[in-house]
């Protein structure tokens, strides 16, 4: 979902203002940040730091 949220987002700054775009790692960073907040509201994760999150994704590889 936050993939799709992000390019979305992306998406409209390029169509509707004068916006040149992101890199894909930077587009990359952005998802998982959306991500990691997100997931941090949930009752599962809702004792998670989003930051310990984001960080346990990128040890994982992601």
């Amino acid at each position: 979902m936050a993939l799709f949220w992000n390019i979305w987002m992306e998406r409209n700054k390029r169509v509707f203002e004068d916006y040149m775009g992101v890199e894909v790692e930077e587009l990359w960073d952005k998802t998982k940040h959306w991500a990691a907040l997100w997931s941090s509201v949930a009752a599962e994760f809702r004792d998670y730091n989003p930051l310990s999150i984001a960080r346990d994704w990128v040890a994982a590889g992601f």
